[in-house]
């Protein structure tokens, strides 16, 4: 496991900052390995872990999604990170049944 995957784990195990989230999809993006989803997951979950609510949730991965696009960079990865981010805003929006 790569020094990234571990403190990916690691931060994925207590709750992170946009700031510590966008960090790490900063080296998602620049990794030499591909990343999984499953790493950025991780970040969003513990990044939605410290805000309550789920209209405040939304209003975070909105934040985090615009963010995440100024990034500047033409990793292949982004598209997918992207995806996942959208993933998570629509989980969000479903109506309980």
């Amino acid at each position: 496991m790569t020094p990234l995957l571990q403190a990916v784990e690691r931060r994925a195990a207590q709750t992170a900052t946009l700031g510590q989230t966008l960090q790490v999809f900063r080296a998602l993006l620049d990794a030499e390995e591909p990343p999984t989803v499953g790493d950025a997951d991780a970040m969003i979950w513990a990044y939605l872990r410290s805000i309550q609510g789920l209209h405040a949730q939304a209003k975070a991965l909105e934040t985090l999604r615009r963010e995440t696009i100024a990034l500047d960079t033409t990793s292949a990865f982004k598209p997918r990170l992207l995806d996942n981010l959208d993933r998570h805003r629509q989980r969000l929006d479903e109506k309980p049944v």
